[in-house]
């Protein structure tokens, strides 16, 4: 299986305990099964999943979506609850292979537009406060968590209306990292890692 299959399995796991996995994926081999098994079970001894278990109304595979800028931002949250003070917790559980990387390094270069996407979401959705968790499951208890309040909400559509900009301008600024070592563009369209010493 594919990185991105390994992940797809590892959330329908997560959603719901059933075999769904296996009708989707039927060739997966031992050794996929062991990888999978692995991170289901990191969630599970994790502190963050002890803290959730403790919440009554969470919810799974949450769709949203709102507007910055006449664009529509939509997904869905991996685990969503929000209390009756309007506390909200946003869950996303990430399957990349960590090796040595520092996860608040690896939220900060790769998920720093998604973060200002889900907590914006949800105080939109009416949320008091906001906490947007990392789960990175390659590794247990490697959590980030990252705290809004209301006030925080016009400086993060702030920020995603300067992306939208950038976007709309074509400005595409290149994020070399570890993900360029296998990439079929590198040398091609871009040159990878030799735009650190450029």
């Amino acid at each position: 299986m594919e990185g991105v299959d390994i992940g797809d399995a590892v959330h329908l796991l997560l959603e719901r305990d059933d075999s769904r996995w296996r009708l989707r994926y039927p060739d997966a081999a031992p050794a996929d099964e062991e990888v999978i098994v692995r991170m289901v079970d990191s969630w599970r001894d994790s502190a963050l999943a002890r803290r959730v278990e403790r919440l009554s109304g969470v919810q799974r595979e949450l769709p949203f979506e709102f507007e910055v800028e006449d664009v529509l931002f939509r997904g869905r949250f991996d685990l969503y609850h929000r209390d009756a003070a309007g506390a909200a917790l946003v869950v996303d559980y990430k399957t990349n292979k960590l090796g040595e990387q520092d996860v608040e390094e690896v939220v900060d270069r790769a998920y720093g537009h998604q973060v200002t996407i889900y907590a914006l979401a949800a105080l939109l959705a009416g949320a008091r406060t906001a906490e947007v968790a990392y789960a990175f499951l390659d590794r247990p208890d490697a959590t980030v968590v990252r705290s809004f309040d209301a006030s925080s909400a016009d400086a993060l559509r702030a920020g995603l209306a300067t992306m939208v900009a950038a976007i709309r301008e074509g400005r595409f600024d290149a994020t070399p990292g570890p993900h360029c070592g296998d990439c079929p563009a590198l040398d091609l369209l871009c040159a990878g890692p030799a735009l650190v010493n450029a």
